[in-house]
């Protein structure tokens, strides 16, 4: 069968533009996605490397629990908002999409902050004559 084109058929401008407006937004999610992605990928490989070298050490059972609240969770917050910076820097560099890698950055940022504020004033509280 040969093809023929349908010559009566018009297309109006309203159907042409919604047509673009969902292939814009199922690009946008795509991309939004590949970032999402990426975010979990370097967190996923932050914490199995870093629990990896602390396996190196020999820690028993028992230490664990302790080392998952006062080393582990701040290293891992530590390398993984490193290499999520490091990310923003080269997406940013290619023009690609980064605020959600940023805001992730940020909150790692955060959460080893408070871990140090923590423990800062929990030494002032144990402690309050020392200088």
């Amino acid at each position: 069968m040969r093809a023929e084109k349908n010559v009566t058929q018009v297309t109006n401008e309203e159907a042409v533009s919604e047509a673009l407006r969902n292939t814009i937004s199922v690009a946008d999610k795509q991309l939004k996605d590949v970032e999402k992605r990426s975010i979990v990928v370097i967190l996923g490989v932050v914490a199995v490397v870093v629990l990896l070298m602390l396996a190196i050490e020999n820690m028993t059972l028992s230490e664990i629990g302790m080392a998952a609240a006062f080393v582990y969770l701040p290293l891992v917050c530590f390398v993984a908002a490193i290499a999520l910076f490091v990310r923003v820097l080269i997406q940013k560099k290619k023009g690609g999409a980064y605020k959600k890698t940023l805001f992730w950055a940020a909150i790692l940022t955060g959460v080893i902050m408070v871990i140090v504020l923590g423990f800062f004033i929990a030494g002032m509280i144990a402690f309050p004559g020392m200088n």
